[in-house]
């Protein structure tokens, strides 16, 4: 590990959690340590001419080329796509719930899988993640809508995204459906952790909003319809998302559900309405999508730049996490196949794919 200090590195011994052991959410308990008197370490000391803690990408890289291990295939891709779909239609939708959920078990002693949360959530562990891959897989693998029985297919899922508009705020609820008595279209499951008030999250509105988008211009590259009422409902999103952003390129981390209004301006998590905006700008050939997407893209390649991604999932709260970085890969790739970078986003770009 590379030490803070100014030519100084250094190698971590144990460990400290500090000020409290982290047991799950809502459960802390005293701080726990663990010490070492003697140790062995093998490894490779890289002398590289660097600029920086930021060269660290070269390491990694090098690192990365020497460890990689090829997948084995047992397999083939179309077996496996169709496999993940039945486990979701057979395993995964619940009749009661109407609804997609996680699944639990605590094996040895639990072995059957239970449904304990349904997924109404539009974005991020939600709704999104479901639907356009179903949507994909009825185009690319032929799936017929039977196929899903009772469950419902990615059109119908997407469906319920643009049908959580709240016209107050200008985006989306971030639920379709409570999961509690509240009543909440906002609280999700990671309310227990430090976002207290009730509030739109750019996390699972980016999801939600990309998922749509990312569907719509995979049914149009492939000269397919899809309803006119997802594209002006994202596009409602996005204008108010425009409306709100910072001149410096800041989408915004919470938002106000009563007003067009952002809560709380500091995290990574807004870099999710970066390739929607890129995805509006295809679809619409409106400039001010695109206009909007590049001065998001100078502000958030700094958190990248800076290897410092934090606060993207609402469970790590302000914490880096390995989630949040793939908006800006995923904006760095639309662009690239559009061919619409100038030299400097691609310089950002080859900067930051590793």
């Amino acid at each position: 590990m590379f030490a803070a200090l100014p030519d100084t590195i250094g190698v971590s011994l144990g460990y400290e959690n500090f000020p409290s052991t982290f047991v799950d959410k809502g459960h802390e308990e005293p701080a726990t340590a663990e010490y070492a008197r003697h140790a062995k370490a093998k490894g490779s000391i890289y002398l590289l001419e660097g600029k920086g803690r930021q060269d660290m990408h070269r390491i990694v890289q090098l690192e990365y080329e020497k460890r990689q291990e090829r997948a084995h295939y047992e397999k083939d891709l179309q077996e496996a796509a169709e496999a993940i779909l039945d486990a979701c239609v057979q395993l995964n939708w619940n009749e009661e719930w109407q609804a997609y959920t996680d699944m639990s078990c605590q094996p040895p002693e639990r072995t059957q899988l239970k449904a304990w949360r349904p997924v109404y959530e539009i974005g991020w562990t939600g709704i999104a993640e479901l639907a356009c891959p179903f949507v994909m897989a009825e185009q690319l693998l032929g799936i017929k809508k039977e196929r899903f029985q009772k469950a419902k297919d990615g059109r119908a899922l997407l469906d319920q995204i643009a049908g959580a508009y709240n016209p107050a705020s200008g985006l989306f609820h971030d639920l379709v459906a409570p999961v509690d008595e509240s009543g909440s279209l906002e609280n999700g499951w990671w309310i227990w952790y430090y976002i207290k008030e009730e509030c739109h999250c750019a996390y699972t509105n980016g999801k939600g909003a990309y998922g749509l988008l990312k569907t719509m211009s995979f049914l149009s590259d492939r000269g397919q319809e899809y309803p006119k009422e997802w594209l002006e409902t994202v596009r409602k999103v996005l204008d108010t998302v425009i409306l709100l952003q910072r001149e410096d390129g800041n989408y915004g981390y919470t938002y106000s559900n009563q007003e067009k209004k952002v809560l709380d301006w500091d995290g990574f998590a807004g870099c999710w309405f970066l390739p929607c905006m890129v995805y509006a700008w295809k679809l619409t050939g409106e400039e001010r999508y695109l206009e909007s997407a590049e001065r998001a893209e100078r502000f958030y390649s700094g958190y990248v730049h800076d290897l410092n991604c934090y606060s993207t999932p609402m469970d790590t709260w302000k914490a880096v996490d390995e989630e949040g970085n793939l908006a800006f890969v995923r904006e760095f790739l639309r662009r690239l196949c559009y061919q619409h970078f100038q030299s400097a986003y691609s310089s950002h770009g080859r900067d930051h794919r590793h």
